[in-house]
């Protein structure tokens, strides 16, 4: 199980992406995960009491200390904002040496205070002009921060606890900044943050992966700053994105927003995000000095880091590898991340190679809606099906929520409720894409063909069937179907509670790309097992791997199964080595779907034709037949 396909779940359609892309810029994709996922103007206090574990006791030591003048000379602090306030607007290169000077004064007076001490000790550093390491997307944080024994060299995403994006112009202009940098356009709203309007459709993120074998994609992805993503929470959030792929035992990220002197505190989390209300650093040396203090002694379990991967010493750490984490009482030592979903939202879903004294395995964490049926269980009852991924142990690590106070969760109770999940699964495998040997790669199909009718037999329905959940190992030279995340019990499928459309974008069945699609079926596996078959032969994926909303998706589709002399399928390009498939599988597979959609059209299609099998022609049967050719 060495590579996982990237994904995201929307709060409403629980559908994953599973594509690379091509597009230059993953702002569009930021501004539809965004949508309606904010909390703003959170007051000041509530927000660090909450989201950065800071006491109101401390806040109120800070009070006492600036009105009695202990918190550093006040002409100090004086002669230091001066230096800030008088960056004129339009000139922000100039204000991220002053802002780090007067951060680390700041952090110098607070560790003169008792009680005020940081087990991080966060520095900033400008990174404006140096695209940090560890991504593939060129991004550069104005301000980045890390542990102080690191802050001298290039900061990997892998080591950032905390990024800065700073707007000095709310409407900037296209000339040469005093420095000789050129500056970009952008456009802000009154209160310098996204408008979180619904957009008209969904779209999905859960990209940069090679669509072939989940190796990372050498195509590079921008900051696009005349768009969504200049907008300063939608930067920032730019930044939390890559934090949150890059460290996948990472929970929640924290930034800061600098617009206008105006700042604002910030927390991502897989269901939401929460930003503080603005105030004007240079006229409220209280809440400025506060939120330096909370951010700089916020410990790493604050800043989202998982607290169930330590090192020898039991301590927490930034970096995963060589982590120890206990899972039912046995410890398994991390030896590198396999996969980290590249998304804002949703299930989050990390995998780490890890060992023990028992061998080798792979741990799997998520993070799913509470209200799903929690995966370790499918795959506990499925433990007698042959190529299914085994279960070695499983955990439940509490929900979001669970360290916050009753203010604040009311303030963000209209967002889905997730949990963290933890599997710990064997064997390690790697993806079926790597099988390149003909015979072999049928065998391997037609096994997980199977092993997923015996799961339907038991009582359970994958529902999504991808190219990423279709595994090989090579040890053992057998195929393992893995994920139950979206899984359903076969007797609740017509429950309320089974009403979302769930899958992998590029593998879904077309019932379900529709505006009101039926219940998940058999079938609709069934067709997705068609579409990873392309998928693996074709090397242009039919297009698939471009495609970010379902209405897109649903019009290639479509496309791909018109009636008439010209058919897609039939100039499909083959890997060489597949080739023999175009006239057996590919070709009987194809025809088979494209009678039973005949079959159960309304204008063409046969009046009592069995909707659930498409008149009979999409069954286990029809498909094994078509697969021992």
């Amino acid at each position: 199980m060495a590579s996982l396909t990237p994904r995201s779940t929307p709060v409403v359609v629980r559908v994953s992406g599973s594509s690379k892309t091509t597009k230059v810029s993953e702002a569009p994709l930021l501004k539809a995960e965004m949508a309606s996922h904010v909390v703003k103007d959170m007051e000041l206090q509530l927000f660090i009491r909450e989201a950065c574990k800071f006491p109101d006791k401390l806040y109120q030591t800070i009070q006492r200390a600036i009105q009695m003048d202990a918190l550093g000379p006040t002409e100090e602090w004086n002669r230091l904002m001066d230096e800030v306030s008088s960056v004129p607007l339009g000139s922000e290169p100039r204000l991220y040496a002053p802002l780090i000077t007067l951060y680390d004064w700041i952090r110098q007076q607070l560790g003169n205070l008792s009680g005020f001490t940081s087990t991080t000790d966060l520095h900033f550093k400008d990174t404006s002009c140096t695209p940090l390491l560890g991504s593939r997307a060129v991004r550069k944080p104005d301000m980045t921060g890390t542990l102080g024994s690191t802050a001298d060299r290039t900061p990997d995403w892998r080591d950032v606890l905390v990024c800065w994006e700073v707007k000095h112009s709310a409407k900037r202009q296209a000339d040469e900044e005093p420095d000789g940098r050129q500056k970009k356009k952008t456009r802000t709203n009154s209160s310098g943050l996204l408008n979180t309007s619904t957009p008209s459709h969904t779209t999905c993120l859960g990209r940069g992966l090679d669509s072939s074998d989940g190796r990372t994609s050498v195509s590079v992805l921008s900051d696009d700053h005349n768009g969504i993503s200049s907008e300063p929470l939608a930067q920032l959030m730019s930044y939390c994105l890559e934090m949150a792929t890059a460290q996948a035992h990472r929970r929640h990220t924290i930034g800061v927003l600098l617009c206008e002197w105006r700042l604002q505190l910030v927390l991502h989390t897989r269901a939401f995000i929460v930003v503080s209300e603005a105030f004007d650093i240079r006229h409220d040396r209280l809440k400025l000095t506060t939120a330096i203090a909370a951010l700089w002694m916020a410990n790493l379990e604050t800043l989202g880091f998982d607290s169930h991967f330590v090192n020898n010493a039991e301590q927490l750490t930034v970096r995963s590898d060589g982590c120890r984490v206990t899972v039912e009482n046995d410890t398994y030592v991390i030896e590198k991340t396999l996969f980290r979903a590249r998304n804002l939202f949703g299930r989050a879903t990390g995998a780490f190679a890890a060992s023990s004294s028992s061998g080798r395995v792979v741990i799997k964490i998520n993070c799913p809606p509470i209200s799903r049926e929690v995966e370790a269980n499918f795959l506990k009852a499925a433990q007698g099906i042959p190529n299914i991924i085994r279960i070695i142990a499983a955990a439940n690590w509490g929900d979001i929520l669970k360290s916050f106070g009753a203010d604040f969760t009311e303030a963000v109770q209209r967002f889905e409720l997730r949990e963290f999940r933890v599997v710990v699964l064997s064997p390690v495998c790697e993806p079926l894409t790597r099988v390149t040997d003909l015979e072999k790669f049928k065998v391997c199909f037609r096994k997980l063909v199977q092993a997923h009718r015996r799961l339907y037999d038991i009582g359970i329905l994958h529902c999504d069937i991808s190219v990423g959940n279709m595994m090989y190992d090579p040890l053992g030279q057998e195929p393992y179907l893995i994920d139950g995340d979206l899984g359903k019990s076969v007797k609740n499928l017509d429950s309320p509670s089974s009403d979302h459309r769930t899958g992998t974008l590029p593998f879904m069945a077309i019932d379900l790309l529709v505006a009101k699609p039926p219940k998940h079926m058999y079938r609709h596996d069934l067709e997705s097992f068609f579409y990873v078959l392309i998928w693996i032969c074709a090397p242009d994926h039919s297009g698939w791997e471009t495609v970010d909303s379902i209405p897109e998706m649903l019009e290639k589709k479509q496309a791909f199964f018109a009636p008439g002399q010209s058919r897609p399928v039939d100039s499909l390009v083959l890997h060489e080595y597949f080739e023999p498939m175009r006239l057996t599988w590919i070709l009987s597979l194809y025809r088979i779907i494209l009678r039973g959609r005949a079959a159960i059209d309304p204008d063409i299609g046969k009046p009592n034709a069995d909707f659930e099998t498409m008149g009979g022609y999409l069954t286990f049967d029809t498909f094994m037949e078509e697969l021992q050719n």
